[in-house]
């Protein structure tokens, strides 16, 4: 919408201006943290005819849950019987349902002005072996703010075409037992393809400068990006799963 579309320019305009003075930087990083604020805000206005309409709407979307789970647990149970179409389409809406419910969470936890962004607050919390990395994802471009003690690194990487639709994928990639479907090396192939090139979109760009311990601020569909199952290498044998090169391998999320 409009208001998104606005910190989505000051985020790139801020990026921008911080190839030159890098002050700008923090600005961007403020601004995308602004963004997420204002979108959660404006689902928790004061007006009562709209409180009481996303609380009924809140209260929907967990009665949904609630019974997409409930499809899931009774098709689990089937074993191999299981209709594998039906589970696939749960565990789909189910994707998209936690999504929904989460921003009503989060606005409960939010206050009603945001605190600044103080970027040397941020940084003299974080302990020498901790990286902070912040995913802002605009229109047409993801950025990166990594922070750490002594650093604070930010870029912008093209968002690929069909984002949306390849995170779903390798969310049900990893949802799916491959065993049961008709096809399981392409349902392998599929994972550990898409699971090295977010791999290679989101982590590798930083990889030189990453400590160990990652604390990660995922936005939109990335906050159900597991990171930890994503391969740092592209497999010889795509269905030797415990011979993966995950990234839990190598890093606490």
């Amino acid at each position: 919408d409009d208001f998104s579309a606005l910190f989505d320019g000051l985020v790139k305009t801020a990026y921008e201006l911080g190839q030159v003075e890098p002050d700008y930087l923090e600005q961007a990083l403020s601004y995308s943290e602004q963004s997420k604020a204002d979108v959660l805000k404006r689902l928790i206005q004061t007006e009562e005819i709209l409180t009481d309409s996303l609380r009924k709407e809140k209260q929907h979307l967990q009665t949904a849950l609630e019974s997409v789970d409930k499809i899931i647990f009774e098709e689990t149970t089937q074993g191999s019987l299981a209709n594998q179409t039906k589970l696939n389409d749960a565990y789909t809406e189910r994707y998209k349902l936690k999504i929904k419910l989460n921003e009503f969470y989060e606005a409960e936890k939010l206050e009603a002005t945001p605190a600044k962004i103080d970027l040397a607050t941020i940084q003299s919390s974080l302990s020498p072996k901790q990286s902070l990395v912040n995913y802002p994802v605009t229109a047409q471009s993801i950025f990166i703010f990594h922070l750490t003690q002594t650093g604070f690194r930010v870029l912008e990487i093209p968002k690929p075409r069909n984002f949306e639709d390849q995170l779903l994928q390798f969310y049900n990639s990893i949802r799916t037992r491959p065993e049961v479907l008709p096809n399981p090396d392409a349902a392998y192939a599929i994972y550990t393809r898409l699971a090295y090139e977010f791999y290679e979109l989101l982590i590798q760009p930083i990889e030189d400068e990453l400590n160990e311990s990652v604390l990660l601020i995922p936005y939109q569909l990335l906050a159900h990006l597991p990171f930890e199952v994503l391969l740092s290498e592209m497999p010889i044998a795509s269905n030797l799963f415990k011979k993966h090169p995950y990234l839990l391998h190598h890093y606490s999320f």
